[in-house]
């Protein structure tokens, strides 16, 4: 899947670049992965393995924790997750990203 949008579509939250090392977890483990952005809906990671659009998985950010999300799409080597935590939950950990990676 594309993660082109149609000219008329409008993300509802800011991502910020960002170039963080993270791991993700799905049924198989644990991976390194990269993340590209984020925002408090979602990111999007580089990664080195295939996931499905549906799977669900948790994004282990440094020590800003854990959060639980479900891949939306895949291109080649990127993936994009929503994350399913409340957005308010995760302000704190983008604006941290951002500032400080």
């Amino acid at each position: 899947m594309n993660e082109q949008k149609s000219p008329y579509y409008t993300r509802q939250y800011d991502r910020k670049e960002v170039l963080v090392e993270a791991r993700i977890m799905d049924d198989e483990g644990w991976h390194d992965c990269l993340i590209i952005n984020i925002s408090v809906s979602g990111a999007k990671l580089r990664i080195g393995f295939q996931f499905s659009q549906g799977d669900t998985v948790r994004l282990q950010i440094g020590n800003f924790g854990e959060f639980g999300g479900v891949v939306t799409w895949q291109n080649s080597q990127e993936i994009g997750v929503k994350f399913i935590h409340d957005p308010s939950e995760l302000a704190d950990v983008v604006m941290g990203l951002a500032m400080y990676g």
